[in-house]
Formats: C-alpha cells, sequence, structure tokens
C-alpha cells in the first residue's frame, strides 16, 4: 500500500537520503524550502534506488505540474 508505504522508516532513509544527494534543492527551480521528494516512476515502489528512481522538487513545482 503506497500510504503506508510514505510512512515507513524505510521511505524516510531514502527520502533523507536524495534530499543529501540534491543538497536540499529543488531540482528545478533551485528553492531550498517546502521540498518534496517524489518517485519518477512506479514502476520500483519499495524498492527504489534513490539514484535513479527519485527527485527533489519544491511545493510549488510540484502544484504547478498537477495544475
Amino acid at each position: 500500500d503506497y500510504y503506508k508505504y510514505i510512512e515507513s522508516d524505510k521511505w524516510r532513509r531514502k527520502r533523507e537520503a536524495r534530499l543529501k544527494i540534491d543538497r536540499h534543492t529543488c531540482q528545478t527551480c533551485g528553492n531550498t524550502e517546502q521540498l518534496e521528494v517524489h518517485h519518477k516512476h512506479y514502476d520500483t515502489l519499495g524498492k527504489e534506488d534513490v539514484d535513479e528512481d527519485l527527485i527533489t522538487h519544491a511545493e510549488s513545482v510540484t502544484k504547478q505540474s498537477r495544475a
């Protein structure tokens, strides 16, 4: 279950690792506040490669992409 996984320690560790890789900076706009780590796809959900499958975005970028 996606929501259960997102609340897990395993996801938190991967999220923190991706934020560190991206130097706590949005990879689209350069913002350093209100960051979110997103899956580029869900094919590897639960088995993500932190380097290949995840990306850091600012909340504002996420909202724009969903509009």
